[in-house]
């Protein structure tokens, strides 16, 4: 930033410093010249003195004091509104590890809703932004997931006579570029039992013989 002060001499020599802001900004001399009628002008640059972080704030405003030095000396003072762009540096975020939940065997009932699961991204626009996907495991043929919902469902039918408890890993991914930042939680499925199975016989027919008059029992 440039200031100026049309005085000459000691009047026009300026100084500056910040008031508001020094925590995070610092406030340093660059290049002093003459300018036009015996003025002087000073070059000064603003710099970060830490990390920002715009989660904690979108916006850290920083005021500049400047006197000159004459007798007595004048000020005058800015305050400059710092604005913090986002960076794509929060994972997308389940409210748990993981998930339990009992889903009752649909024999007859495919793409039968399971659970829906949703994820928050402390960042901002398309850094923010969530979709879900089931990663590549054995598990993920029995669901498939609605990538923006979240909502898991049923691929086909559930049975337990095949499968007694499904263990999913959802992915969670933000749409930040160039860097895609993600988190999984694990969602466990057990299939309760309905009686849908009827009684068999372990053989399909059965043949044996006794004499007659023999007593009960025998």
């Amino acid at each position: 930033m440039t200031v100026e002060d049309p005085d000459s001499g000691s009047g026009g020599r300026t100084t500056c410093n910040l008031t508001d802001g020094s925590d995070y900004f610092r406030l340093s001399p660059v290049l002093l010249f003459a300018g036009g009628v015996g003025s002087t002008s000073a070059v000064y640059l603003l710099s970060t003195a830490r990390p920002l972080d715009r989660e904690e704030a979108r916006e850290r405003p920083v005021t500049v004091v400047c006197h000159d030095g004459g007798r007595p000396p004048l000020s005058s003072s800015a305050t400059l509104p710092v604005v913090i762009l986002d960076e794509n540096d929060n994972a997308p975020r389940f409210a748990h590890p993981s998930y339990s939940v009992n889903v009752r065997e649909n024999g007859t009932v495919p793409h039968l809703p399971i659970l829906r699961l949703t994820a928050v991204d402390a960042d901002e626009g398309r850094n923010a932004e969530v979709r879900f996907s089931l990663a590549d495991t054995p598990a993920a043929k029995y669901a498939t997931i609605d990538p923006d919902t979240g909502m898991i469902r049923a691929r086909s039918v559930l049975d337990r006579e095949v499968a007694t408890r499904v263990e999913l890993v959802v992915v969670a991914s933000d749409r930040g570029h160039p860097v895609v930042r993600t988190s999984s939680a694990v969602v466990s499925v057990s299939v309760v039992d309905i009686n849908d199975e009827t009684p068999t016989f372990t053989r399909s027919n059965y043949s044996f013989g006794t004499y007659e008059n023999q007593p009960p029992g025998t």
